[in-house]
């Protein structure tokens, strides 16, 4: 089942990539970031009773949160790395924070504007 999430979401990227032309690296960390923003939509809503206009501000703070973070284990994980004399994987790059807080920040300005 996990196999096929995942087909599911390459699939979803490749469709999206093609349309808009922008890079799939991107794509993929706006898409992780709608459900970084879900939750913490939904911990604004279950766990603090938050009004709407709140629920946008928790949404947002993930979405923050989970890009600041995301890019920073990348960085951390290149310092490892260098460190045992290999290469460098991970690209740390502001455009990768960027995308993940686009769809978490979307998320958060169509709750504030009360369209979902």
């Amino acid at each position: 089942m996990l196999k096929q999430a995942a087909r599911l979401v390459s699939g979803i990227a490749d469709v999206v990539v093609r349309v808009t032309r922008l890079r799939r690296d991107w794509v993929l960390h706006a898409m992780a970031g709608i459900p970084v923003a879900l939750y913490g939509a939904g911990l604004g809503m279950l766990a603090i009773k938050a009004e709407l206009n709140m629920v946008a501000v928790c949404a947002f703070i993930a979405g923050l949160t989970f890009a600041i973070t995301k890019e920073a284990a990348d960085h951390l994980c290149n310092l490892d790395a260098i460190a045992r004399g290999e290469r460098p994987v991970h690209g740390v790059e502001l455009m990768d924070a960027v995308f993940s807080l686009l769809a978490s920040g979307l998320l958060a300005l169509a709750l504030q504007l009360r369209w979902v």
